[in-house]
């Protein structure tokens, strides 16, 4: 019996979806995926916690919130400071959302 050769390696290209007349993105170009975006929330009285966001022009209610978290990072240089919200929407949408407590912004971070 003979031991099995070795394995080939085979570059493939990052992505398969063509674009425009079947050509595949240039190399170098490179778009942020799930980019944070500017968002509307308003919260619970007293608190940080969100009661409803508003997505594409409409209002849903917070239904529950699933987990919170909070970052505190590169403090030596520019600092992040976020807390973080995920959440079950009205519609029963999973969003994440975040507050930049250094700029007092919220901002919808996957939906």
């Amino acid at each position: 019996m003979t031991e099995p050769g070795p394995k080939r390696a085979v570059a493939l290209p990052w992505t398969t979806s063509a674009g425009p007349a079947g050509r595949l993105p240039a190399a170098g170009k490179l778009r942020s995926l799930n980019r944070p975006r500017p968002v509307r929330v308003a919260t619970t009285r007293g608190t940080e916690v969100p009661k409803s966001i508003e997505i594409n022009d409409r209002r849903q209610r917070v239904e529950d919130v699933v987990e919170r978290w909070r970052i505190d990072d590169e403090w030596w240089r520019e600092p992040v400071s976020r807390l973080y919200f995920s959440l079950v929407l009205e519609d029963g949408a999973y969003v994440t959302v975040y507050r930049d407590l250094t700029q007092n912004r919220w901002y919808l971070q996957h939906a």
